[in-house]
């Protein structure tokens, strides 16, 4: 209804619920349904991230902890640069920061 141009008030009406409740539903993902976030097959997973931390802390090279995840340790040098380095890497960080990075806005390329 919010596409097609009808306004909060008439949302409201029609669902039988409050306005502001149809505007906090609206505000966050301005009136548009955005489809649940979905974890490429390629991405490294939050127990991939648990055991990079656990082989950083046990001293490991990042091609053991690669050989053992079963990727190269070129992708484990850059998880680990790309998430405050060898000293400060937490997995849990690690992968919340991921999640907001991918849902930052994109340029459309439909147009």
């Amino acid at each position: 209804m919010w596409k097609a141009g009808q306004s909060i008030a008439v949302i409201a009406q029609t669902v039988g619920s409050p306005a502001g409740s149809i505007f906090s539903i609206l505000l966050p993902v301005g009136g548009i349904y955005q489809r649940p976030q979905r974890r490429r097959t390629t991405a490294l997973s939050l127990g991939e991230r648990e055991e990079i931390s656990r082989g950083l802390a046990a001293k490991e090279s990042m091609r053991a902890m690669g050989r053992r995840l079963g990727r190269p340790a070129s992708t484990i040098s850059r998880e680990i640069a790309r998430h405050r380095g060898l000293t400060k890497y937490r997995a849990a960080d690690a992968d919340d920061r991921t999640w907001r990075r991918a849902k930052r806005p994109k340029p459309c390329l439909l147009a």
